[in-house]
């Protein structure tokens, strides 16, 4: 196995965000030093047909990204969390 793959295991997926949300929480993972990555789901809108997106998409059809955390910065991820979705 490659470093890259051994690496990539220690990313778990955080869940999936719409655009304006992920920018939000991103944002916040920046600041508090939190390694992430990213891997955006365009397939609703590459599966829509035209007339559909002329006129604005629909329901279940927005973007979505997966934010992936890294392992260790789990209490730093739960701190963020918390912040933006209080319970």
């Amino acid at each position: 196995m490659s470093d890259k793959s051994n690496d990539d295991a220690n990313f778990v997926s955080l869940g999936k965000f719409d655009y304006i949300e992920s920018e939000h929480v991103l944002k916040r993972f920046e600041q508090a030093g939190v390694r992430f990555r990213l891997n955006e789901d365009d397939s609703p809108l590459r599966n829509m047909r035209p007339l559909r997106a002329s006129l604005g998409g629909g329901f279940g059809t927005e973007q979505f990204i997966e934010i992936f955390t890294h392992r260790d910065d789990d209490e730093k991820v739960r701190a963020v969390m918390s912040a933006l979705y209080p319970v």
